[in-house]
């Protein structure tokens, strides 16, 4: 089929669905803006040829709205249903950083101790297409801890695309993306425990916090309900991991993501430790005057105060993160379509109105 006759059929049907749209008993009289939001967001997809979207919104520490919107798959029809599976992308490292920070809380892992220290050979990739193919012996490796991967600063590249994975920048210098950085920290903790990164994440995340439909690898229950990635030429066929990447493999419905931000919303109430949540949104790298990385999220700094956020791009599909301690908000856009991040930019605004850096930081692609 001709891709300027699939863009025109993708346009026609985005116009004909906004579905499963859910909204609590009461919520809309907390005021207009949700109202607002199930209205405008079939109109945003239509603007931004976004194919189907996930939405929550969470509020004083429970979820107080969501909605399905568009098509999971066009060819054949399905939509966005409570159900569907999205790629996460990079909503997968602060989840991951989740799970470790709980064994440094047992006292199972020092975020200041080299990762040399716990395993003395440095990684081997594991996707050779994605990511490079050695690690070139380097005495700086030796400085390399995990608090600098959880806040970006190793100085390693985001990704070595099948070169060798040489060091950018000194350790714990500045600021510098790396998906390589948490799959190398993946590796030593699976070391350490003995445990897969999924097994791992399972236990201290998605099993108390109720996220059932969580996985960093591919489940044969996804297969009837995962969300086909379209950029402008039609559809891209799916990946299914077999392998967890700390870094980009996360798959999961915004219901269940809805629950990991609540759980950093409201620690206490989710039963975890405050005093690490605190740690975790704590700045550890500057960017900017506004802008800075903790402990896997990134840190922005607005009025009332800071929040915390996350974007994810896996080409084909478009995810974001962001939550307010102080305004007690949060939530999760989840998308398949290429644009996807311009349509998460406007629910963002919606929700948590007011000057946001992070959405100006440049590693968005919203073209």
């Amino acid at each position: 089929m001709p891709s300027f006759i699939r863009r025109r059929d993708l346009l026609v049907q985005l116009g004909a669905v906004s579905a499963g749209l859910l909204l609590p008993q009461g919520a809309l009289s907390q005021g207009a803006v949700l109202e607002d939001l199930a209205a405008q967001i079939p109109e945003w997809m239509r603007e931004f040829h976004v194919v189907g979207a996930a939405v929550a919104v969470v509020r004083g520490g429970k979820r107080e709205w969501r909605g399905d919107f568009g098509w999971r798959s066009l060819y054949p029809r399905a939509p966005v249903e409570p159900s569907t599976i999205f790629e996460a992308a990079s909503l997968s490292k602060p989840v991951f950083a989740y799970a470790l920070l709980t064994l440094a809380a047992e006292g199972k892992f020092d975020l200041d101790r080299p990762l040399t220290g716990f395993m003395p050979q440095p990684f081997s990739s594991r996707v050779p297409k994605l990511m490079a193919s050695e690690v070139p012996a380097d005495p700086r490796l030796a400085r390399i801890t995990p608090r600098m991967v959880l806040s970006h600063s190793t100085g390693f590249p985001n990704w070595g695309r099948g070169k060798p994975l040489a060091l950018q920048s000194e350790p714990g210098e500045k600021f510098g993306y790396s998906g390589e950085g948490y799959v190398y920290l993946q590796n030593v903790v699976e070391h350490v425990t003995g445990e897969s990164l999924d097994d791992l994440v399972r236990a201290r995340v998605f099993t108390p916090l109720r996220m059932p439909d969580s996985s960093f690898v591919w489940r044969a229950d996804y297969d009837a309900r995962a969300a086909i990635g379209y950029d402008r030429l039609g559809p891209k066929e799916k990946d299914k991991p077999k392998q967890a990447l700390a870094a980009a493999t996360l798959h999961t419905t915004a219901a269940d993501f809805a629950r990991f931000l609540s759980a950093i919303l409201y620690p206490s109430a989710a039963g975890l430790d405050a005093n690490w949540i605190e740690k975790m949104l704590s700045p550890q790298t500057k960017i900017d005057a506004s802008l800075s990385w903790g402990l896997g999220w990134g840190l922005e700094e607005r009025p009332p105060g800071r929040a915390f956020w996350q974007w994810g791009d896996n080409g084909e599909f478009k995810a974001f993160a962001m939550g307010s301690r102080e305004e007690g908000t949060a939530l999760i856009v989840l998308t398949n379509s290429a644009l996807g991040l311009r349509l998460c930019r406007k629910i963002v605004e919606q929700v948590l109105p007011g000057p946001h850096p992070a959405l100006a930081f440049g590693m968005l692609d919203y073209s």
